[in-house]
């Protein structure tokens, strides 16, 4: 996946405990600070594989969902 070397610091792991301090080119419309550490914390922690679902409700972020696929096998039953 492409990066921004302006923004990543390769050295720093996604579980590094030191802050990060971003420069944004604007000012944030819709998620806060907060929100936006929040979501880093779920991708973070989240498996290789899965989708993380960001559920706006009255213009704000009111949930943040992890799903997660689980394949089924095959049965030798099939009808």
């Amino acid at each position: 996946m492409p990066i921004d070397k302006g923004l990543v610091n390769a050295n720093q792991g996604a579980f590094s405990q030191e802050p990060t301090i971003l420069e944004l080119e604007r000012r944030l419309l819709f998620l806060s600070a907060k929100e936006i550490g929040m979501i880093d914390d779920f991708l973070a922690e989240m498996e290789e594989e899965g989708e993380l679902r960001l559920i706006v409700h009255k213009g704000r972020l009111r949930f943040v969902t992890e799903t997660k696929d689980f394949e089924v096998p095959e049965s030798k039953n099939r009808i």
